[in-house]
């Protein structure tokens, strides 16, 4: 599995609007200059985020893109899925259980690069864009308003 850096820029970009209160919108040149990402290379990650149902936007004065869904309801697996596609096994080994490895080495190791391409997606699934926005552990923002209701749960890691 690689995490390209349209997944990284379209999970910085979601999480910018999670921390948004009610139907407020930022636009692609807001997003990008406050995540410090290309303006042309958001426009199309924003594209392929519209294309998948996670972001909706309007033109005009108020325009911009918001969520279509709570945050509480969007995994880091979803937008890597949107912008990237399947993200697929671990470049280091973690292919399926029968056939080729990927690399040159001792089909001994199977089962570890097999269990860690396992718990990486695990964390994805269960990661939300709520916690990549307020969650410390994850470099989140204290809330501007009321917290986010509790009972997100998932695992707390750094990337």
């Amino acid at each position: 599995m690689s995490i390209t850096t349209r997944s990284e820029y379209g999970l910085r970009a979601l999480a910018l609007l999670a921390e948004q209160l009610g139907d407020e919108r930022l636009s692609a040149s807001e997003i990008a200059r406050r995540e410090e990402i290309p303006i042309k290379y958001l426009e199309q990650i924003l594209s392929s985020l519209k294309r998948a149902g996670l972001v909706q936007s309007r033109a005009g004065a108020h325009g911009g893109y918001r969520l279509t869904r709570d945050p509480r309801e969007i995994s880091v697996a979803e937008v890597i899925a949107a912008v990237d596609g399947d993200p697929g096994p671990l470049p280091c080994g973690a292919a399926p259980a029968e056939g080729p490895l990927p690399f040159q080495g001792s089909h001994r190791l199977r089962p570890l690069w097999l269990a860690l391409g396992t718990a990486m997606q695990d964390v994805l699934r269960a990661t939300t864009l709520d916690q990549l926005a307020f969650s410390p552990q994850l470099g989140g923002r204290a809330p501007a308003a009321a917290p986010p209701e509790p009972g997100g749960g998932g695992p707390m890691f750094h990337i």
